[in-house]
């Protein structure tokens, strides 16, 4: 880049093996970082160098998540924080936690979710789903969290979907 001094980094993330052929030369243009060992190899077998690519993996900050912060909560919650949509699998996840805990008031299924196209048919739609299941113990939190409350929430899990 003309404008900038220094090297230019490209954070990426690959949910498939092949990268899409408008993103290649980009990404061969520039440093890249990628959070694993498995995308550094999806990247080389999609023509990056090897040299260009630096292994850089997600940090958690543990003195935010830490499991000796976690809150009494009398009931075992599983949560799933996604976009509603297909590719997601929200779908199947309620049907399945339905299917296999009913009404039981010791355990509960926690989504946090939102969709940015938009978001109100969303919401409908998700909230048919949940209430055609016939239970209770499925708790849905929409929209933005501010951060204090999406890490107590994290804290709050027993399992994560």
């Amino acid at each position: 880049n003309r404008y900038f001094r220094g090297y230019n980094i490209i954070w990426a993330v690959f949910e498939s093996t092949r990268i899409p052929t408008q993103q290649i030369t980009t990404l061969k243009n520039n440093n890249l970082w990628i959070p694993s060992e498995w995308g550094k190899k999806i990247a080389i077998q999609n023509g990056i160098s090897a040299d260009k690519i630096s292994v850089v993996p997600e940090g958690v900050e543990a003195n935010l998540f830490n499991p000796y912060l976690k809150p009494q909560n009398p009931k075992f919650r599983f949560l799933i924080i996604a976009k509603y949509e297909i590719r997601k699998s929200v779908d199947e996840v309620l049907t399945a936690f339905a299917e296999e805990f009913g009404n039981n008031s010791q355990v509960e299924l926690v989504i946090k979710s939102d969709f940015f196209k938009n978001p109100e048919a969303k919401l409908s739609e998700l909230k048919s789903k949940i209430n055609s299941l016939s239970v209770d113990n499925i708790n849905l939190i929409w929209g933005y969290q501010k951060p204090d409350e999406l890490i107590n929430l994290y804290r709050s899990a027993d399992v994560f979907v």
